[in-house]
């Protein structure tokens, strides 16, 4: 009880660390082994991971997965290889989540077949912080054609894939894998609808509601969407109808890295109109339910367009890494973070 009125106090001074608008520093915190850009990245159990991605430019897609224990004060130690994907995954800053001590990625790009999949993959995770042998689970392949740019997040149990796009243009459809105690998929059902149609959006989920703020409402990339929707997640591991929430963008953007930690939202480095990259950092606050205004902030770093962030609630920290410089250039190896304090 005691160390979670700390982190609560911890967050509750949060909007002085983050203004509305300025600059905030971030730490360097080491080196990736290789570079990485539009790779997953999540923290659990005292450990940073980064999953699959792409090679900045050069299009060499990915099927690694690196692993560092964190030490006392949030930094990363040593960098480790683990259980290699079976297939290489790319664009999955989304859609790669850890529910139930198991890592899942929902689809993705696979660079070495030069599709895009419509699979779940999915791998135990161990008290020490190792990921078993992954597998291809039975039952996943995601319903539709229109699964690039989807957002993912969990339910009580299941998974909820949001928006996405596909021959057809962006879709509003909300597709829900219903999953077994075994974290295996038991059947897919359609979730309510989004009120407009979206892709390369932002989402996660906060005091039973998951939010969805950003992304493309067509294949063209202005207008962008500058509403924020929510809906209940429900006991039986469904959602609720959406609803419009008060907070607004002041400006759209799609495919940024997104993270939450405890009431705060955030997306980093997003896509502006004409697929401008920002080196910016937007974050939200959830007080008694209700969704405050987006800040705006800029790291004190340049724009790392694709670089994945993750957050430890253990230290109150979003790191930030890889990405690649927009326009050229191979990925970047620079693990930082922005600490909460």
């Amino acid at each position: 009880m005691f160390k979670s009125c700390i982190f609560l106090f911890a967050l509750l001074l949060f909007a002085e660390v983050l203004p509305a608008q300025g600059i905030i520093p971030v730490e360097d915190a080491g080196r990736l082994p290789s570079g990485r850009a539009r790779h997953g990245c999540v923290f659990h159990n005292k450990n940073l991971y980064v999953v699959g991605g792409q090679d900045g430019w050069n299009e060499v897609h990915h099927r690694t997965i690196f692993r560092s224990p964190v030490d006392e004060n949030g930094y990363p130690t040593t960098w480790v290889v683990q259980s290699a994907l079976p297939g290489s995954r790319t664009i999955i800053r989304s859609n790669t989540l850890i529910f139930r001590e198991k890592m899942y990625i929902v689809g993705g790009y696979d660079g070495e077949m030069g599709q895009w999949t419509n699979t779940v993959l999915m791998a135990e995770m161990f008290s020490d912080g190792e990921i078993g042998a992954w597998q291809e689970l039975a039952g996943s392949p995601i319903p539709g054609e229109d699964n690039e740019g989807m957002c993912v997040v969990n339910g009580s149990n299941s998974l909820i894939a949001i928006g996405g796009r596909g021959p057809g243009g962006c879709t509003n459809k909300v597709r829900i894998a219903m999953l077994t105690e075994q974290g295996v998929i038991l059947n897919w059902l359609d979730g309510a609808p989004l009120p407009t149609t979206l892709a390369y959006a932002s989402a996660a989920t906060v005091s039973g509601r998951v939010y969805v703020w950003g992304g493309m409402e067509t294949v063209e990339t202005t207008p962008l969407n500058t509403k924020v929707f929510s809906a209940e997640l429900l006991r039986d591991g469904t959602i609720g109808p959406w609803r419009t929430e008060p907070a607004v963008l002041e400006q759209g953007f799609f495919e940024g890295g997104n993270a939450q930690l405890g009431f705060f939202l955030f997306t980093f480095s997003p896509k502006y109109e004409n697929s401008q990259y920002t080196p910016e950092f937007f974050w939200a606050s959830l007080k008694s339910g209700s969704l405050g205004r987006f800040g705006q902030v800029t790291i004190a770093a340049s724009s790392k367009e694709g670089a994945g962030i993750a957050a430890n609630p253990d230290h109150n920290i979003i790191y930030i890494t890889g990405g690649r410089q927009p326009g050229s250039g191979p990925g970047l190896t620079d693990v930082q973070f922005v600490r909460m304090k």
